[in-house]
């Protein structure tokens, strides 16, 4: 342990917690939503629950895997902003030797193999991912502009809103995320 202290990669269990319970109630409030609306306008005949859980269980995983992109984005940043403070800490205490520099440039590269690494193993879900959302946001955008441009706003259009407002959300807050953890990383070689 170069530090003397462990790096946090995040900060406590209640923020890994909120975020699955959020994408859990996020995706049954939207399958609910859906299901309800789509019923009131008698295209559901019958309660057709197992298609509701797939479609409840879909949406968990896709979201856990955007919210999974968001802890990693997280982690990143707060592990090398700690060891980056924890090296000037060094260096303002003048206890800096050759052979800690050393340690540190070790453990920074380290720190840089095991992202690198994380990043090639997820970058395929995560682009299917990505493209899911985009496909659902284009399709989604497309239907409610044939819908308006024919005249008619009902339960199906309201539900085709929902998607293209979750869909904007999940692609905003997964690009912001790493382009934020990507930013601030870079900024600490100066």
């Amino acid at each position: 342990m170069v530090t003397g202290k462990p790096l946090v990669f995040i900060k406590s269990k209640h923020d890994s917690c909120m975020m699955i319970l959020s994408c859990i109630v996020v995706a049954m409030l939207i399958s609910l939503s859906q299901y309800i609306l789509r019923s009131r306008n008698d295209l559901i005949d019958e309660v057709d629950f197992e298609t509701l859980f797939i479609y409840w269980y879909a949406l968990v995983i896709i979201n856990l895997h955007s919210g999974m992109w968001s802890l990693l984005c997280e982690a990143s940043l707060k592990s090398s902003t700690a060891l980056r403070r924890h090296f000037q800490e060094h260096l303002l205490g003048r206890k800096e030797t050759s052979s800690r520099i050393v340690d540190y440039q070790k453990a920074w590269l380290s720190l840089s193999a095991i992202y690198r690494q994380t990043g090639e193993a997820v970058c395929y879900p995560l682009l299917l991912n990505i493209l899911s959302h985009f496909i659902l946001l284009v399709c989604s955008v497309y239907g409610l502009l044939s819908a308006s441009l024919q005249g008619k706003f009902g339960a199906i259009e309201l539900s085709l809103l929902v998607n293209i407002v979750w869909s904007c959300l999940v692609l905003y807050s997964m690009c912001n995320n790493a382009h934020k953890a990507t930013v601030e990383v870079s900024s600490l070689d100066t």
